[in-house]
C-alpha cells in the first residue's frame, strides 16, 4: 500500500513539473513573439510555407517592423513568381523610406537587384517630373514658384544621386539647367519687385522716372535664357527670346541630340546711343552629344543684336 502511494505521488510530481515547464515555455514563446513579431513569418518562410507567411504578414502593416515585413512579403511573392506584386511592394517600401537599403548578405541578390531597379526608376520619375513642373512654372511667368521648384529639383538630385544613372541623358544636365533657371527666376523676381516698389509720381510737378534695373543686366538675363534654352533642347523657349529662329529647323536639329550644354563666355553688352538697341559680343561654347557619334565641342565668337520692346523687355533680333 505504501509503495502504491509513493508511485502515485511520484507520477503526480512529474505531471506537475511538466505542466510548470509547459507554462514557462509558453510564456517564453509569447515574450519572444512580442520581441520579434516576425518570428512566425520567418519560420514559415524557411519552411517554404509562403502562403502561410503572407497570411501572417497581413497583420503586420504598421509599426517598427513594417519595413522588414515588406521585405519578407517581397521574398514570399518572389518565391511564388508573383512579380507584379513584388514590384508593388518594393515601390511602396522605397516611397515610404527612401533611405532604406538592401544587402546581399541579408536577402538574395535577385531581390537586391530588383529593389535597386525600382529605386532608380522612382528617382528618375520624381526628378524629371519635378523639373518639368518647375519649367512649366517658369514658362508661365510664375517666377517665385519656379525658383522654389528648381530648388526642390536640386535637393532631389542630391538625395537620389546614389541611385540615378550617371549616363542617363534625361537627368545628366538637370543640375546645371535647374541652377541656371532658378537664378533667372530669382533675377526676374528682383526686377519685378524693383518695378513694383516704384512710387506713383506726384500730380505736380512730374517726378522723374524711378530707377529700374540696368538695361545691361536685363540683356544679360535674356542671353542666359537663350543659352539655357539651347542646353535644354527646348526649341519653343529659344524662339521666345529670339523670334527670328526657325522653330521647325531647331526642333529637327535638337531631335538628333542626346544632350547639349551651352556656355556663353566673355559676354559684353554695348548699348546704342538711343538706348533702344544693343550689341552683345560673346564666345558661344557648345558641347553637343549626338544620338549617333561622339561628343562635339565648338567655340565660336558670336554677335547678337538686341532690341527693346514696348514693355521694357529685350529680345534678340539678329545673330551673327
Amino acid at each position: 500500500m505504501d509503495n502504491g502511494v509513493g508511485v502515485f505521488r511520484t507520477v503526480h510530481s512529474i505531471l506537475a513539473l511538466a505542466v510548470t515547464v509547459a507554462v514557462m515555455l509558453s510564456s517564453i514563446a509569447l515574450r519572444a513573439a512580442q520581441d520579434d513579431p516576425l518570428s512566425a513569418v520567418k519560420a514559415a518562410y524557411v519552411a517554404a510555407e509562403y502562403d502561410e507567411a503572407l497570411t501572417l504578414l497581413s497583420s503586420l502593416n504598421s509599426g517598427a517592423a513594417r519595413d522588414q515585413a515588406d521585405i519578407y512579403r517581397a521574398l514570399c511573392l518572389l518565391a511564388l513568381g508573383r512579380m507584379t506584386e513584388v514590384t508593388q511592394v518594393l515601390q511602396a517600401l522605397a516611397a515610404r523610406n527612401p533611405s532604406y537599403r538592401l544587402s546581399e548578405s541579408d536577402v538574395p541578390p535577385r531581390l537586391v537587384a530588383l529593389y535597386a531597379d525600382v529605386r532608380r526608376r522612382q528617382a528618375h520619375s520624381q526628378v524629371t517630373e519635378a523639373y518639368a513642373n518647375a519649367k512649366a512654372a517658369f514658362d508661365a511667368g510664375h517666377f517665385a514658384d519656379a525658383a522654389t521648384r528648381f530648388g526642390n529639383v536640386l535637393v532631389l538630385l542630391t538625395t537620389h544621386a546614389p541611385v540615378l544613372d550617371p549616363n542617363d541623358a534625361a537627368t545628366h544636365d538637370l543640375p546645371q539647367l535647374s541652377k541656371g533657371f532658378r537664378e533667372l527666376a530669382e533675377a526676374e523676381l528682383t526686377r519685378a519687385n524693383a518695378l513694383a516698389a516704384v512710387p506713383p509720381p506726384p500730380a505736380a510737378p512730374p517726378a522723374p522716372v524711378a530707377v529700374v534695373p540696368r538695361a545691361e543686366m536685363l540683356i544679360e538675363n535674356v542671353v542666359q535664357r537663350y543659352a539655357l534654352a539651347y542646353s535644354a533642347l527646348d526649341a519653343g523657349a529659344v524662339v521666345r527670346v529670339f523670334p527670328g529662329e526657325n522653330l521647325s529647323l531647331l526642333t529637327s536639329a535638337f531631335s538628333r541630340l542626346k544632350s547639349q550644354s551651352i556656355d556663353p563666355r566673355n559676354l559684353a553688352v554695348t548699348l546704342d546711343p538711343a538706348g533702344d538697341t544693343a550689341t552683345v559680343t560673346l564666345v558661344w561654347v557648345a558641347q553637343a552629344a549626338p544620338k549617333i557619334g561622339s561628343t562635339i565641342t565648338v567655340e565660336r565668337p558670336t554677335t547678337l543684336r538686341m532690341v527693346r520692346n514696348g514693355d521694357g523687355s529685350w529680345t534678340i533680333a539678329e545673330r551673327r
